[in-house]
């Protein structure tokens, strides 16, 4: 069910999204522990956080939370690597209606994905 729900939320465009699309800055984000995590937080809704090619880990329970409308995608398809170090999940979402996820792999996690609305 709530993976359905994560698939209608990218094909639907939620209201005041073109406006937010309009404005959007891309991000280029390089590997390390919790930079993905420091991109997101400073990132502004309708943004693209691009991964350069390495491995992303995290320090808390996940590799990255997600709370906002954003597009995260690898520069190079299945090179830039979410790894969950057998000890934290993937990518967890919290009230984000939109987000675009692509190109990444996601490795050694307790789930790869956790979504709630």
């Amino acid at each position: 069910m709530k993976r359905y729900r994560l698939v209608l939320g990218l094909l639907a465009v939620q209201p005041g999204m073109l406006a937010m699309l309009a404005s959007a800055a891309t991000i280029n984000v390089s590997p390390g522990a919790g930079t993905l995590q420091s991109a997101h937080d400073s990132a502004t809704a309708g943004d693209t956080l691009v991964l350069a090619d390495g491995t992303y880990t995290g320090s808390g329970t996940e590799v990255l939370q997600i709370g906002k409308h954003i597009t995260i995608q690898a520069a190079n398809a299945g090179k830039a690597i979410l790894d969950g170090e057998n000890a934290r999940t993937g990518i967890t979402t919290t009230s984000a209606p939109t987000v675009i996820i692509t190109g990444l792999s996601v490795t050694k996690c307790t789930e790869g994905f956790s979504l709630s609305s």
